[in-house]
C-alpha cells in the first residue's frame, strides 16, 4: 500500500472513532469498510440567527436542527457537533439573560439524545421569553441581576454585597431571587461567569489562568473544577477540541 494511501486511511478510520467515542450508542461500522468511504465534513453552519428569530415561531428552529443534526451524523462529523452544542447553549445562555442553568456533564449514546435535549434546552428558553422579562421580576431580583452581569468578573463579590446594593438582606435577596428564577444567587453568578469563560475560550488566545481572572476566579485550578462540573469538560480540553471555522 502506497505511504499517502495508509495516511489517508489512518486519518479517515481516526475521525470516525472520534466520532464513535462522542457517540457510542451509534451502530459500530466495519473498519474496513469506513477505510474506504472519503470523510467529508459538513462545510454549511448551522443557521445560528434563527434561534432567536423563531422564538415564536419555533418550528422553524426545530425543523433546521433535526436536519443539521442529521447531516452531521451522517457524516460522522464529531468536530461540527461539538460546535453546534456549545453554540447553541452559549446563545440560548445568552438570550435567556443567563437564566438557563448550563448543565453539568453530559453524555449523549445515540443522535435522539441530543436532540431530546437541545429541544428541551430550546423550551426552557421560550418559556424564559414568552415571560414579560420587564415585569416577571420584583425590583430587587431585576436590580440585583444587573449588577451581577456589570460584576461577575470581581471575584471578591458575595451575595451579601450583592443585596446590599437592592437594599436588602442578603437572606431576604436568597429567597426572593429562588422564588423568581429557581436559582439560587450562587448559582446564577457561577452560570455568568462561566458562560464568560466560554466566550473567551472560543473567541481570545488568552491563556487559562487569565480566563479564570476575568471570568471572576482567582484560582485557575479552581476555575477548571467547576468549568468541568457545568460543561462536562476541562477548559484546556475545551480549547482543545474546538474546531476552526
Amino acid at each position: 500500500m502506497p505511504l499517502s494511501e495508509g495516511r489517508r486511511q489512518y486519518f479517515q478510520l481516526q475521525r470516525a472513532l472520534h466520532f464513535q467515542s462522542c457517540f457510542p450508542g451509534c451502530a459500530v461500522s466495519d473498519l474496513s469498510e469506513l477505510s474506504k468511504r472519503p470523510f467529508t465534513p459538513v462545510r454549511q453552519l448551522f443557521p445560528y440567527h434563527l434561534l432567536s428569530d423563531s422564538l415564536e415561531r419555533p418550528d422553524t428552529f426545530l425543523k433546521a436542527l433535526s436536519s443539521y443534526l442529521h447531516q452531521v451524523f451522517e457524516a460522522r462529523d464529531a468536530d461540527s457537533l461539538f460546535l453546534l452544542y456549545h453554540n447553541l447553549l452559549l446563545q440560548m445562555g445568552e438570550l435567556s439573560g443567563h437564566m438557563l442553568s448550563l448543565p453539568r456533564a453530559k453524555y449523549f449514546e445515540k443522535e435522539p439524545d441530543l436532540v431530546r435535549f437541545l429541544e428541551e434546552t430550546y423550551g426552557s428558553l421560550r418559556e424564559l421569553h414568552n415571560r414579560d422579562q420587564n415585569s416577571g421580576y420584583s425590583a430587587p431580583v431585576a436590580k440585583a441581576i444587573d449588577y451581577m452581569k456589570e460584576h461577575f468578573s470581581d471575584s471578591s463579590l458575595t451575595v451579601e454585597q450583592i443585596a446590599g446594593e437592592v437594599f436588602l438582606s442578603a437572606s431576604r435577596l436568597s429567597v426572593l431571587f429562588r422564588q423568581e428564577t429557581q436559582q439560587t444567587v450562587n448559582d446564577y453568578l457561577t452560570d455568568l461567569r462561566i458562560s464568560h469563560a466560554v466566550y473567551l475560550l472560543s473567541n481570545s488566545s488568552l491563556k487559562i489562568y487569565e480566563i479564570a481572572e476575568k471570568s471572576g476566579y482567582k484560582s485557575s485550578q479552581y476555575f477548571s473544577q467547576v468549568f468541568q462540573q457545568k460543561t462536562g469538560r476541562k477548559p484546556l480540553h475545551f480549547r482543545q477540541k474546538k474546531p476552526s471555522v
